[in-house]
Order: structure tokens, then C-alpha cells, then sequence
């Protein structure tokens, strides 16, 4: 029993070590890219949400009523949590400070690969795999570069990462209330942030029908907390899509499922036909050509309208990845780790959500992905090493 009670706290105390460490690591070439690059608004922050966190904040400071020049309609309306967090920013260190909120989301973006590292040496065979795979997250350019600038990406992949690895452990420990209560907190939260999160918490309303079935099979008292937790995730996640926003939200869908290009601003597919509108064949038929389209660009190892060095750069990071999370697939057959599933089916998620969304070139839409693609390809990596192992041993 002291063995156990003294290995406890050393266990801690590791941890606490390896988050530090890997913080200050991160943290490093976090501020080493903005020292290159320097602090960016995107037109969207310029535009919209800056302007209108501004006027909250003045509203709020003269106990005014908020009125919005720029109203958050439609897709603008799911970033009022962001708008919110501007103004709480500008609350804090001052109006039009920008650099503030960078650096506030590049400190979060640190904890949330720190705290990263201390999951995966628990989840892989290897520590220094585990670790090896935190840091070529944050050295990755292309999964760290939205940090910097002044965008809601990073605070959606924080918030997203933090509440989507807390509801698997909750699920693991079978903490099934608190699941309930964490994923409709989760979900609203993200929710105000980017809507992408209907899209990406796919595999968590999964788990929740899996409980609830299990529950009836094994005709178990259904806790009412469950029940009124899943009616409220239900009624917000209706409310989201048919709330008084649908004349937007239905605009969006058209503009962009049906009649939009596969990449903002380039000719991507052919114009969109008026005269056919009311042909349904041609408006699926064109709607699957434009997500075959959107998955290619989302899969492709040569973003167009990239540089050829950043092309080259980028080709050289995933295609590892990519073979090494193939690797992970064939690892899960035998292992069935739910974590490595549950990341994974994340990931296919993230590529509905681009298929689904009218991107820029930037690939703004994958930054979410590309990490849990990065954890899948630990995986893939810890296996051949625990196989390597394996092999070493019996040779001796």
C-alpha cells in the first residue's frame, strides 16, 4: 500500500515537471513566430468583430443598450463568443490591444499542448514518443501559425481540445452525469465561438446515444439529469439551426453547399446554373461534385495558391502523418483504444466539416484537424516502436 500511496504523488509530480517543461518549450517557439511575423487581424477582425466588441465594451461601460452598426447575423452571429472575448481583452489591457489578445491565445495555445503531453505518455508505449509528437505539434508552422493572429481559430481548438478530451476521460470513468452536464456546457460554449462544432462533436453525440441505448437495454432508472441535459444539447442544437437566425443560416447552406465555389475568392467549379435551379438532379449532383472537390483541397499535399516552398514544406510534414496514422488504423483493429477511435473519428469529422464549408486558401478550417491527425500519427508511430521493441527482445 505505500508503494502505491508514495507512487501517487511522484506520478504528480512528474507531470507537473513534463507541463512545464513543455510549456516553456511552446512557449518559446510561440513568441519566436510572433517576433517574426508580429501580431495579425484578419479582415473578419477588422470588420466585424473588433468593431462590435468595441461598442459592447462602450455600452457596457455607459450601461447603455448594445446596438450593432454590423449586425452577427448567420455565420457572424456564432462568434458573439468571440466578440465577447475581445471585449473582456480590451476590458482588461485597453481598446486596440491587439497584441494582448494575441499573446493571451498564444499562452492558452501553450497550456493546451502542455497539457497534451501529459495525456499522451499515459496513452502511448513510449514517453519520449509522446513527447517527441507534443513538440512537433507546436513546431509545426501550418498547426500553430493562427495563434498569432487575431482570430477565433485558436480559442475554438483550445476550448474544443480541453472539452472533447475531458468528455472521453468522463466516458472512460463512466461519469455519466457529469458527461451530460459537461457536453451541453461544452457545446454552447463552443457554439458562440465557431459553429463548427455541429460538425466536430459528431462523435460525442455518438457516445451519448450509445449510453442512452445501453441504459434502456439493460433497463437500467434513466437519471434525470441525463434526460433533461440531452433535451436541453437537443433543443440548443435545433434552436442553432432553427432559431430566429434560419432566413441566414439557410442562406449560408445555399450559398455554400449548393451555389458556392470549392475556395473563396478562386474559380473553383463552374458558376452556379439559375436556370436549373429548381432541377434537383443537378443541385445534388452539383453539391457532391462540390464536396469531392472541398475534401481533395482538404487532403491535398499542394494547397493550391500556396508558395512552392510552403507547398514542399507542408508535403514534408503530412505525408509522414498521413502513413504513420494508416499505421494507427491498423494498431486500433488490434488494441480497440477508444481514445485513438474517438480522436480519429474527430479528425474525419473536421475533413465533413470542410467538405461542407466554402474555405479560403489558407485552410483555416483544418487547424483543429491537423492536430488530432498529429495525435493519430503518434499512435502509428508508438506501435511500430512498441513492435521494434518487441522484436529487439526476443532476439536477445
Amino acid at each position: 500500500m505505500m508503494i502505491l500511496s508514495n507512487s501517487q504523488p511522484s506520478e504528480i509530480k512528474r507531470d507537473r515537471k513534463l507541463f512545464f517543461y513543455v510549456f516553456l518549450a511552446a512557449l518559446v517557439v510561440h513568441m519566436g513566430l510572433l517576433l517574426i511575423k508580429g501580431p495579425r487581424a484578419s479582415v473578419d477582425f477588422q470588420r466585424v468583430y473588433e468593431p462590435n466588441a468595441i461598442r459592447f465594451l462602450e455600452s457596457f461601460n455607459h450601461a447603455g443598450e448594445f446596438h450593432s452598426e454590423t449586425r452577427l447575423s448567420g455565420y457572424y452571429f456564432f462568434r458573439l463568443g468571440y466578440v465577447i472575448f475581445i471585449s473582456v481583452v480590451y476590458y482588461v489591457f485597453g481598446i486596440g490591444n491587439r497584441m494582448a489578445i494575441v499573446l493571451i491565445q498564444v499562452l492558452l495555445s501553450c497550456a493546451m499542448f502542455a497539457w497534451i503531453a501529459t495525456i499522451l505518455v499515459k496513452k502511448y508505449h513510449s514517453r519520449v514518443i509522446a513527447v517527441l509528437f507534443t513538440c512537433f505539434a507546436f513546431l509545426f508552422f501550418d498547426n500553430i501559425v493562427w495563434t498569432i493572429w487575431c482570430s477565433p481559430e485558436t480559442l475554438f481548438r483550445v476550448v474544443f481540445v480541453s472539452s472533447y478530451f475531458t468528455l472521453i476521460s468522463l466516458y472512460l470513468k463512466r461519469r455519466i452525469t457529469t458527461f451530460f452536464i459537461v457536453t451541453f456546457i461544452s457545446f454552447v460554449a463552443l457554439l458562440f465561438i465557431r459553429i463548427d462544432v455541429l460538425i466536430l462533436y459528431i462523435p460525442i453525440y455518438v457516445l451519448g446515444i450509445i449510453i442512452i441505448i445501453n441504459d434502456i437495454r439493460n433497463k437500467k432508472k434513466v437519471n434525470p439529469i441525463v434526460v433533461s441535459t440531452g433535451a436541453l444539447l437537443a433543443i440548443v442544437l435545433c434552436l442553432s439551426i432553427i432559431g430566429p437566425e434560419i432566413n441566414s443560416v439557410i442562406d449560408v447552406f445555399k450559398n455554400r453547399v449548393i451555389k458556392g465555389d470549392v475556395i473563396i475568392q478562386y474559380t473553383s467549379i463552374e458558376a452556379f446554373d439559375y436556370e436549373r435551379a429548381d432541377n434537383l438532379m443537378y443541385i445534388i449532383s452539383r453539391a457532391i461534385k462540390l464536396i469531392v472537390l472541398r475534401t481533395y483541397q482538404y487532403l491535398n499535399l499542394m494547397p493550391p495558391f500556396w508558395s512552392k516552398w510552403h507547398q514542399l514544406y507542408y508535403a514534408s510534414c503530412m505525408i509522414p502523418l498521413y502513413l504513420l496514422t494508416c499505421i494507427g488504423i491498423v494498431d486500433y483493429w488490434r488494441s480497440r483504444d477508444l481514445f485513438f477511435c474517438m480522436i480519429f473519428s474527430a479528425y474525419l469529422a473536421s475533413v465533413l466539416l470542410h467538405a461542407l464549408t466554402r474555405v479560403d486558401a489558407a485552410l483555416r478550417t483544418g487547424f483543429t484537424g491537423r492536430l488530432l491527425l498529429i495525435i493519430c500519427a503518434g499512435y502509428g508511430c508508438d506501435y511500430l516502436y512498441s513492435r521494434y521493441k518487441k522484436g529487439r527482445n526476443k532476439a536477445c
